[in-house]
């Protein structure tokens, strides 16, 4: 799609507005003229429980603050809100002509355009905006905020807790610890946690890169991410540049490993990358630009 739409629409429970929504919102308004917002009921939101419901703002307050928020960002622009009482809501008006939805929903925008095949009418061009991250580098969400583990801006509610082995190669630990400096916000507050090492299952004792995926699983336990570190045997890399692979609560964060996964620096830096991908669909890196899928009229990135 060329030029900005007529009009654009989006729906979302809009509980504790955050950063997220705030470029959600941005992304509507710099591609239409103006922009229709479903907010979910509370009998919705009864039918589809949340997690920490009983936190949840009631619709109320949601609708009124978002409607501050709008007042306030986004003066003198062509804006209403309506209740979202399923997850099509006024998508399937004809004059619509953009969905603009957050990168983890596209299940909901799919619902949407075979709805509007159903009734004949021509899809939406879609605009997936990427998530925001937070100081661990985990995505911005509601949920998180009523948990009380972030705030609406991502800050941290307390520091980000690394696990590592204790006995480390003092040369290597202090390369772990400037290079991730780098990789999280500066604001974040770090905290290491040495730990024994964990036992190696007898699965993960022929590889080096298995063995280093059991001890950065074994060594995160409680922790928001562990660092397994495992000598390599390849002599083209410098002898102090271990395999290193970054587990959290999910597991491995980096995908599958490359022949050559490069010095430390490097492959902290990929796995990290390799992990935002997946959950926001855009890479860190500025020479990777979003791809627009024309079948299907589908854009992506904000």
């Amino acid at each position: 799609m060329t030029g900005r739409a007529k009009l654009a629409v989006l729906g979302g429970t809009f509980d504790h507005l955050h950063a997220g929504h705030w470029r959600l919102l941005d992304t509507a308004f710099a591609r239409a003229n103006r922009v229709g917002i479903g907010i979910t009921t509370d009998r919705f939101l009864a039918l589809h429980p949340k997690e920490g419901a009983s936190r949840l703002e009631p619709f109320a307050r949601r609708r009124r603050h978002l409607e501050s928020l709008l007042r306030a960002r986004y003066p003198q622009r062509r804006w209403w809100t309506v209740a979202l009482e399923d997850l099509v809501g006024g998508a399937l008006a004809p004059e619509v002509e953009m969905l603009v939805a957050s990168a983890d929903t596209r299940p909901g925008a799919q619902i949407i355009q075979r709805a509007r095949r159903r009734r004949r009418l021509p899809p939406l061009h879609v605009v997936y905006v990427p998530l925001v991250a937070a100081d661990d580098l985990l995505p911005i969400s509601s949920t998180r905020i009523r948990r009380g583990a972030i705030r609406a801006d991502g800050r941290r509610e307390g520091p980000i807790l690394l696990a590592r082995e204790r006995g480390l190669d003092p040369e290597v630990a202090g390369r772990l610890e400037i290079e991730l400096r780098r990789i999280f916000p500066p604001r974040a507050s770090l905290r290491w946690v040495r730990r024994a090492r964990p036992r190696i299952p007898a699965s993960h004792q022929g590889s080096r890169r298995r063995r280093a995926e059991a001890l950065a699983i074994g060594l995160r336990e409680s922790a928001d991410y562990g660092f397994g570190l495992v000598a390599r045997s390849d002599t083209r890399m410098p002898p102090r540049d271990p395999i290193v692979v970054v587990a959290d609560a999910d597991g491995p964060i980096g995908g599958p490993a490359r022949r050559r996964s490069g010095s430390l620096e490097g492959s902290l830096r990929r796995q990290f990358r390799e992990r935002k991908r997946r959950w926001t669909g855009v890479s860190n890196s500025s020479s990777e630009r979003p791809r627009a899928t024309s079948a299907r009229k589908v854009i992506t990135g904000p």
